[in-house]
């Protein structure tokens, strides 16, 4: 059933809808001036709203059916309508009767009075102040601050912290410390004793080649052999406390002439001689011949020299035959005791050459078995600087 029929059983209400459209154009134009006087703009509802607060027993009485059709004749929105009905049931409580009373109440008075109070209240307070506040506060606060504090701070502190203190600390520290102790641990341990006992260093020992000849109860001694190899001294096996003799008499530093004793010292060794025309030595050799004299003249200016007997030019009146010593000289090495330079207050002819069987010390010399000799002529070289220490 639509509007009209219905206009046509109410009869006399149709009147109504004149009146009613001029009172509802009345109140709007008195919101809208109010509102304009409070500085709200058009809010024909601002003035109604008010009297509700301050009126608590204000009812709002009407009819949805009459504010219908005002709306449909005042062609505004059925939402307006239905707002603009709180000043008209207002003007209009005490002549409109129960249908346009009941059906507004409930529907007109709930909502303008909670989203409309609210909303211009409570959102212009909360949503101005909070969001314009933090917002500005914290985004700007927070990354400016951590990213430029962390990354400079951190990078640039440990990298440049650690490496220069650990590389230039160790390094230094180690090297010094081990290369200086490791070669003392390579000298061996009787050729360390026997320079003690002789006053020496390894410091002192020149050349690659060593023959120590250690005086035990006179005339005996021990003779050991050792080799530098690599910048290390090791011992030669097979000359390692090999019994030998002395002069009669035993060992003492500066032995002075026909003394029978055994210069003590460190010595260089070479020339060779011997009996063989050649020999396998790495030593300057001579094959002892007939006329072949070790002067011992201290007059003479070949004292503690070779001499041939072919030089024609003899000086001397006193001289070691070699050749008929060739006994025990077949195998000899001088040991370079008083050659440079020559005193004629110490001892000449101090050889190193075969034990005689029955020796019982000689008069200066080092004496050892053949064998020994043998292996000193094919081991010893001069240009590893032989030398030989006596104490």
């Amino acid at each position: 059933m639509d509007g009209r029929s219905e206009g046509k059983k109410r009869g006399p209400f149709r009147f109504l809808l004149p009146v009613l459209a001029a009172v509802a154009a009345v109140v709007l134009i008195s919101g809208a001036i109010v509102s304009a006087s409070q500085g709200r703009g058009f809010d024909p509802f601002g003035l109604f709203r008010k009297s509700t607060r301050d009126s608590a027993e204000l009812t709002l009485p009407g009819s949805p059916l009459i504010f219908g059709t005002v709306g449909t004749a005042a062609g505004e929105t059925p939402q307006t309508e239905k707002t603009t009905a709180e000043p008209t049931t207002e003007s209009e409580a005490a002549t409109t009767a129960g249908p346009v009373t009941e059906p507004p109440t409930e529907p007109l008075t709930e909502p303008p009075t909670e989203p409309l109070t609210e909303s211009p209240t409570e959102p212009p307070t909360e949503a101005p102040t909070e969001p314009p506040t933090e917002p500005p506060i914290q985004p700007p606060t927070e990354p400016p601050t951590q990213p430029p504090t962390d990354p400079p701070t951190e990078p640039p502190t440990e990298p440049p912290t650690e490496p220069p203190t650990e590389p230039p600390t160790q390094p230094p520290t180690e090297p010094p410390t081990e290369p200086p102790t490791e070669p003392v641990p390579q000298l061996p341990a009787d050729l360390a004793k026997h320079l003690a006992n002789a006053g020496m260093r390894e410091a002192d020992l020149v050349g690659t080649q060593l023959v120590v000849v250690q005086a035990i109860e006179k005339p005996d001694c021990l003779i050991y052999a050792y080799e530098k190899v690599n910048g290390v001294w090791t011992a030669k096996t097979e000359i390692a406390g090999v019994p030998g003799k002395t002069g009669k008499n035993g060992v003492t530093p500066n032995s002075g002439w026909w003394s029978w004793y055994t210069p003590a010292g460190y010595f260089g060794l070479g020339p060779a001689m011997g009996a063989a025309e050649y020999e396998e030595t790495g030593l300057d050799y001579r094959q002892i011949k007939q006329g072949d004299y070790w002067v011992e003249d201290r007059s003479s200016k070949y004292y503690n020299k070779f001499y041939q007997e072919s030089w024609n030019d003899r000086d001397w009146y006193g001289a070691e035959d070699l050749y008929d010593l060739l006994f025990v000289y077949y195998y000899c090495i001088v040991i370079q005791y008083n050659m440079d330079p020559i005193s004629t207050e110490l001892d000449c002819a101090i050889f190193f050459h075969v034990k005689k069987d029955s020796e019982e010390g000689s008069g200066g010399c080092v004496t050892a078995p053949e064998w020994v000799l043998q292996y000193m002529f094919r081991w010893l070289d001069k240009n590893e600087n032989p030398h030989i220490l006596i104490y």
